[in-house]
């Protein structure tokens, strides 16, 4: 099942390139009701991994598409880059909020 799922997805995005022709996570669900959205994600990152450049749009149309070209790939690398930074703040963010937190509280030791 997961194999056949992995393959499908893989099909689905190698027949839908271009910046305007994504598919979003809520389409790719009617399409495999199955799939949980972790487990979507997780085969999507799969797929990258293994250089299917699947980039993501945030701005209408929005979802996941292959680039038609370098210029969509600029810009989808682009949207990448900044969702990046914006995760290096919000963890910057998080580790300085737990500080105050945890204020007092002593790091276990090794025995």
């Amino acid at each position: 099942m997961e194999g056949d799922f992995k393959h499908n997805l893989k099909a689905l995005f190698e027949r839908r390139h271009g910046r305007n022709n994504p598919i979003s996570r809520h389409e790719l669900h009617r399409i495999f009701p199955d799939i949980s959205d972790r487990k979507l994600r997780m085969v999507i990152h799969e797929l990258r991994r293994e250089d299917m450049p699947i980039l993501f749009a945030t701005k209408k149309p929005t979802g996941y598409y292959i680039p038609a070209n370098f210029v969509e790939q600029e810009m989808g690398l682009k949207t990448l880059r900044s969702y990046i930074v914006d995760l290096c703040i919000t963890r910057r963010a998080l580790k300085r909020g737990s500080a105050r937190y945890l204020e007092g509280d002593k790091q276990p030791h090794l025995l």
